[in-house]
């Protein structure tokens, strides 16, 4: 690949891209553009070591922006977006046809608020969690997307993101506010915190896939964080194993 690496030209700005955790054999992403005034297309790429090429293996139409992507960690032809139109947000499940067209299976209502992104879980495949500014949903998918629980964010925070635990499919982790914020999915509670995580609202947080109990937040501050979950409760909240790097843009 040398020095200059490898790269793939868009007709149309993009802002979300995502990695196909349900193509094993191959190296696969989504990317979504969001072109205001355009047909934006979701684009399935798939890279070869061999050739070091990028290539284009279908470009499905997607009528609204693409502002987030998340393929099914199991099923390859299906995948949630969150997509905006005229300062409307609205997360959708999608099937991709024989065809090769996207056919919406289901709306995840988001009421009132605006959802930020949805979560899926490997070890839980029909079930997704949708983040909301104001509260995090928890749908089951099998036939339909029936709402199985609902958790407001309460006046304190705005949830910006969030990651669901692969270690532990009962534990949801959030970036709400400047903190995180730490759920058991079975009570639907919120059993830890880590407060003041970053200066300024964080915006994204992910777990460590081959570390238990390790995630790493991204912030305003243009900081990353490190953090050690075992060390977040209630009832210690000022003992973290935490370490920060900054961030910079790279434009």
């Amino acid at each position: 690949m040398g020095e200059r690496g490898v790269t793939h030209g868009l007709k149309y700005q993009a802002r979300s891209l995502a990695a196909v955790p349900g193509s094993t054999q191959q190296s696969r992403w989504l990317v979504g553009t969001n072109a205001l005034r355009e047909e934006n297309v979701v684009q399935l790429l798939e890279f070869n070591p061999e050739t070091e090429a990028i290539k284009v293996l279908a470009s499905y139409l997607h009528g609204q922006e693409v502002w987030h992507l998340a393929p099914h960690p199991k099923q390859e032809q299906t995948l949630a977006t969150i997509s905006n139109k005229a300062g409307t947000h609205t997360a959708t499940l999608w099937g991709i046809t024989a065809k090769q067209q996207l056919e919406k299976k289901a709306e995840l209502k988001a009421g009132s608020g605006t959802p930020r992104s949805v979560l899926w879980h490997a070890q839980r495949a029909d079930e997704a969690i949708s983040i909301e500014d104001g509260r995090w949903r928890l749908w089951n998918l099998n036939t339909a997307a029936n709402m199985v629980g609902d958790v407001g964010a309460g006046d304190l925070y705005t949830f910006w993101g969030g990651a669901w635990d692969p270690h532990d499919p009962s534990r949801l982790c959030t970036a709400g506010g400047n903190g995180v914020q730490i759920w058991d999915i079975r009570s639907m509670k919120r059993v830890g915190e880590i407060p003041n995580a970053h200066l300024m609202p964080v915006r994204d947080i992910d777990f460590a896939n081959q570390q238990q109990h390790k995630i790493a937040s991204a912030g305003d501050d243009c900081k990353l964080c490190i953090w050690d979950l075992r060390y977040a409760s209630l009832l210690n909240m000022a003992h973290f194993c935490g370490c920060d790097f900054p961030v910079t843009d790279s434009q």
